[in-house]
C-alpha cells in the first residue's frame, strides 16, 4: 500500500506507522471532507502559522462563495466550531497539521505538501491536448498554404499565429493545483464549468 512520508518530529498519531508514514487510505479518508480540503489548501498557500479565527473565516468564505468581508458571524462561527471540535483534531491526529487547540493556531507539516499529489488536478493533460490541437491547426494551415502555392511570408504568418495560439491557450489555463493562489481547485473547476 502506498504511504506518505512523515518525519519523526512530525509524528503525532496511531495512524502514522512505525516508519513515520501515513497510510494512503487514511490520507483519502481524512481528505474526503470539503472543509478539511479547504484547510489544507489554505495552509499550503501560507508558510506560517495561521490562527483558527482567520482560517475559519477563509473556509466560510469559500464555502459560501463570498469575500472575507461578506462572511457573516454565524457562517464563520459554524465553520470555527466544526474545525475546532472535529476537523483540526482529525488532521492533527494523522500528522497532516500541527494544531495547538490552547492557542488556536494551525500550521502545515511535511505531509501537507505531499497531499498535492492526491488533491491537485494536473493541468498538463489539458495543456498537452490544447497544444496538440493548436499544432494540428498549425500543420494543416502550412499544408494548405503549400498546396495553394503560398510563399514563405504566408507560411511565416501561419507559424506565428500558431505560436501565439499555443501561448494564449497555455496562459488561459486556470491554476487548479492544491495550494495555488486563489480558491481551492474544486471551486476553480466548478467556476470554469459554469462559465
Amino acid at each position: 500500500m502506498s504511504q506518505l512520508s512523515l518525519s519523526d518530529s512530525d509524528r503525532s498519531s496511531h495512524e502514522v506507522d512505525a516508519r513515520g508514514r501515513l497510510e494512503l487510505d487514511d490520507a483519502f479518508e481524512v481528505l474526503s471532507n470539503r472543509r478539511r480540503r479547504y484547510v489544507v489548501h489554505h495552509l499550503l498557500q501560507r508558510a506560517e502559522t495561521v490562527d483558527l479565527r482567520s482560517l475559519s473565516r477563509q473556509v466560510a468564505a469559500w464555502e459560501n462563495g463570498k469575500s472575507l468581508e461578506e462572511v457573516s458571524a454565524e457562517e464563520r462561527r459554524r465553520v470555527y466550531n466544526a474545525l475546532q471540535q472535529f476537523h483540526l483534531p482529525k488532521l492533527r491526529d494523522v500528522g497532516v497539521v500541527f494544531y495547538d487547540s490552547d492557542r488556536g493556531t494551525v500550521r502545515s507539516t511535511m505531509i501537507t505538501k505531499e497531499l498535492k499529489t492526491y488533491l491537485g488536478m494536473n493541468n498538463s493533460s489539458v495543456s498537452c491536448r490544447a497544444t496538440v490541437v493548436a499544432g494540428g491547426f498549425l500543420s494543416g494551415g502550412a499544408v494548405i498554404l503549400g498546396l495553394a502555392g503560398g510563399g514563405l511570408p504566408a507560411l511565416g504568418a501561419v507559424v506565428l499565429a500558431g505560436i501565439v495560439g499555443i501561448v494564449t491557450i497555455q496562459k488561459e489555463q486556470p491554476s487548479s493545483q492544491l495550494g495555488s493562489e486563489g480558491p481551492p481547485p474544486e471551486i476553480v473547476r466548478s467556476n470554469a464549468q459554469t462559465n
